[in-house]
């Protein structure tokens, strides 16, 4: 083939009518599943390691934001239910910090590209209040750094699917923060 790419993943040279990544990489991918964290249906993609990791650190910390685009594809593959039309994918809101720091909410271009695969759409119902990272914390800083950091934002329609939207779950913190989405239950 004339036209050949390059894996995002180990930047070696491949066909553009393969997958997103190179074969290599592509074993790198270690799926997840689904799981329970705050009393929410968590689906997880892929473990944090190997090529998932990698494209994640380069979109949040390196500017690469076409990651997004490769990371939304292996995510849809990965899980085992997807959003579907007329599903809501709500990004977890990144601080005004990082986002004036990296010039852009990688969640939010995650959120985005997911819905644009899946035919959902992709709605900013929460507002995030200033706060500290979550690096390097343990799971009891983390879960008294996101309580009450979150708020609502928006009305989405009654009987709409809404995915919350993570770039890294880790200890479950945030997701143990969004019991607030009993609320969204109580507008419908």
């Amino acid at each position: 083939s004339l036209f050949r790419g390059v894996c995002p993943g180990c930047g070696c040279s491949m066909d553009i009518e393969g997958g997103p990544l190179c074969r290599w990489c592509s074993l790198r991918i270690y799926p997840d599943g689904s799981r329970n964290a705050g009393g929410l249906s968590v689906e997880t993609a892929f473990h944090y390691r190997g090529i998932p990791r990698e494209l994640i650190l380069r979109l949040k910390f390196h500017h690469e934001r076409k990651q997004a685009s490769v990371l939304a594809g292996l995510a849809v593959c990965s899980w085992r239910r997807v959003p579907a039309e007329g599903d809501a994918i709500v990004p977890v809101p990144t601080t005004r910090g990082r986002i004036r720091e990296r010039g852009y909410d990688h969640t939010h271009l995650l959120a985005s590209r997911i819905a644009s695969l899946t035919g959902a759409v992709c709605r900013q119902y929460l507002k995030r209040s200033p706060g500290a990272s979550q690096i390097g914390l343990s799971a009891a800083e983390r879960a008294e750094n996101v309580r009450g950091s979150f708020r609502i934002s928006g009305n989405p329609k009654p009987n709409m699917n809404i995915w919350l939207l993570d770039d890294v779950m880790t200890t479950g913190a945030t997701a143990d923060a969004f019991t607030l989405f009993e609320r969204f239950e109580a507008k419908l």
